[in-house]
């Protein structure tokens, strides 16, 4: 196996090379202009991989930073340290120009817990960090029509102005069931917490609002709300097998999806808004629902092409040519036009799960490790 990276500290001027060629891991470490190289050998493949990522993951703690824009696919373009954090808290954004990412602040104390949304370019380089008004941003997504960011934080709504970096409530989660989503297609937003459900457009007219109610199945919120593409629907689950379907224009009901599936706590909108992705809870394989038929259809050929065919996330790039599932510490490409497998590689500096989502035309990642990466796909 031959493998390199090489890392950059802006603020000490100082660089960090390793490659591991075969058993043997080389590394140069310091000053650009004086660095020191260093050799170890192993036993074993998979002891001197170790050491590889355990060397890059100490030097990327320390603030420096992998760039390698010319990265082939499957492989690493960024490397950023963040923060450890809550797993189930791995939130990140694209906007034009700059990324938004979760990084934990303290918890240390019950009255003044805080977090933070650090905002780098896509070469990794920080150009601000912003304390936020609550804790835990679930989900981030960016609004082009008036340059914003879209966040579910600590179940509470907020919007934040991109430009003048100013935050505004827009919905709070008081004492209603914790179960909430944003959401933001062509034509309008929408967003759910305190078991109220409303869509707006983006000159902020209300098109549709609905009360839901959440079943609790085995700790589980049975919850799970997203607008269609184009079209003017939005889709609510929030009864197990079940999923809704409403015009928020009309404010009509549509229909009812019906199926022998678990509680679903993400889907997703493609081929013009005629099939709906279904994650399930518990690592289940997706499902695809023709919406106009009422029907589940088959797509063996995008499968985990592994034993366990469990999904942890799913996301299509913007165009919806490409799928990416994730399992673990691994992301599978695939061609979604052609329903075409088309490569799988390991999600570097992960534990157990991760957060994944295009930026552009490279696949975002945050792990439960602490790390934000650009690959290549």
């Amino acid at each position: 196996m031959i493998k390199k990276h090489s890392l950059l500290n802006k603020e000490l001027n100082k660089i960090f090379n390793i490659e591991l060629v075969g058993l043997k891991v080389v590394y140069e470490s310091g000053k650009i202009d004086k660095p020191r190289t260093y050799e170890k050998e192993f036993k074993s493949d998979e002891e001197a991989l170790k050491f590889f990522y355990k060397k890059e993951w100490e030097m990327l703690k320390k603030g420096f930073v992998l760039n390698n824009p010319e990265a082939t696919f499957g492989n690493a373009k960024l490397h950023y340290f963040t923060s450890s954090g809550y797993s189930g808290c791995l939130s990140f954004a694209n906007t034009p120009n700059d990324i938004f990412v979760y990084e934990q602040g303290s918890y240390d104390d019950p009255k003044d817990q805080y977090d933070f949304l650090i905002n780098i370019d896509k070469s990794g380089n920080l150009k601000s960090k912003i304390k936020l008004p609550d804790i835990l941003p679930w989900d981030i997504q960016y609004n082009s029509s008036n340059n914003s960011l879209l966040i579910k934080l600590d179940h509470h709504i907020y919007t934040f102005n991109i430009n003048d970096q100013s935050f505004h409530k827009i919905a709070d989660r008081e004492k209603g069931n914790w179960a909430s989503f944003i959401s933001i297609a062509k034509k309008a937003y929408a967003y759910g917490t305190n078991e109220q459900l409303t869509v707006k457009d983006f000159d902020n007219t209300i098109l549709f609002n609905q009360n839901y109610k959440v079943e609790i199945i085995k700790g589980s919120n049975c919850f799970s709300a997203t607008l269609s593409k184009t079209k003017n629907i939005i889709a609510l689950h929030n009864k197990l097998g079940e999923v809704e379907l409403f015009d928020f224009k009309t404010n009509n009901y549509l229909k009812t999806i019906k199926g022998d599936f678990k509680g679903i706590d993400k889907m997703e909108f493609v081929a013009s808004d005629s099939i709906l992705i279904l994650k399930q809870h518990y690592h289940q394989p997706l499902l695809y629902i023709n919406v106009e038929k009422n029907e589940q259809v088959y797509y063996p050929s995008l499968e985990i092409p592994e034993y366990f065919k469990g999904v942890v996330d799913f996301c299509l790039n913007k165009e919806a040519s490409k799928l990416v599932l994730s399992q673990g510490n691994k992301a599978h490409v695939y061609d979604m036009e052609n329903k075409k497998h088309l490569h799988s590689f390991k999600i570097e500096h992960s534990v157990k799960t991760a957060n994944i989502k295009f930026i552009d035309n490279d696949l975002g990642v945050r792990t439960d490790y602490g790390c934000f990466s650009l690959y290549t796909v």
